[in-house]
């Protein structure tokens, strides 16, 4: 990979509002999830995320994650019946964002504590068209 970078372009964003939202369009190709579960999607990161300034443990911090306190947390932000989150669940399952009741790794951006910006770089490796 050459070290010359052809574009860039500055996202603001905030790391509580909208910056997991962004992350998830971006890698979209990776995933082609809808823009509703993209929503959900991006909730289970912005608490994961939350959750592991205090929780060490990946496996505790995804017992905790996806257990019923922080379920009817996400159903208060997303404003979404309890069904529809069940839904949008199961749908991140067939999608490969959840794998055993953890988020798949690729898809959690590592965003260092106290952080003040999250540098992603696409890479765009042109396959031989003949």
């Amino acid at each position: 990979m050459n070290n010359k970078y052809d574009k860039a372009v500055r996202i603001p964003c905030r790391l509580s509002d909208d910056f997991f939202k962004y992350w998830l369009l971006f890698i979209q190709p990776l995933h082609s999830l809808t823009p509703k579960i993209i929503d959900v999607a991006a909730c289970l990161l912005k608490n994961r995320h939350l959750l592991s300034k205090s929780i060490i443990d990946d496996n505790i911090l995804n017992k905790f994650l996806m257990g019923t306190e922080m379920k009817e947390k996400m159903l208060n932000e997303l404003q979404i019946p309890v069904t529809s989150y069940n839904v949008a669940l199961n749908k991140l399952k067939k999608a490969g964002f959840l794998v055993d009741g953890k988020i798949e790794p690729k898809f959690i951006p590592n965003v260092k504590p106290d952080s003040k910006s999250f540098n992603f770089l696409l890479y765009f490796d042109f396959q031989d068209e003949n």
